[in-house]
């Protein structure tokens, strides 16, 4: 599901949805914005690493390892991919 473009945020949560939920098998009722990465939802440093991994390829924009520190929820995790997408356009 790569995309060029930008994603509206609804798209974006979508997006960090579905890859919490393939990728790391959770389910998709625990998550919502406010879940905690790590104390609700589980993930180790690897899983958001590999959680990184999967936006970039869903989102196709790049993300920066210093960014892991930064997400701690899935909300979290939504704000970052919108803000790499303003640098992104800022940059057009």
């Amino acid at each position: 599901m790569s995309h060029t473009g930008q994603l509206a945020t609804a798209q974006v949560a979508e997006v960090v949805t579905n890859v919490l939920v393939d990728t790391l098998n959770l389910p998709a009722a625990d998550v919502v914005p406010d879940a905690n990465l790590k104390e609700d939802l589980g993930l180790d440093s690897l899983d958001l690493l590999e959680l990184l991994a999967a936006i970039e390829a869903h989102v196709g924009e790049p993300v920066d390892d210093a960014d892991i520190g930064s997400i701690r929820t899935v909300g979290d995790a939504v704000t970052l991919i919108e803000r790499l997408q303003d640098a992104v356009r800022e940059d057009r």
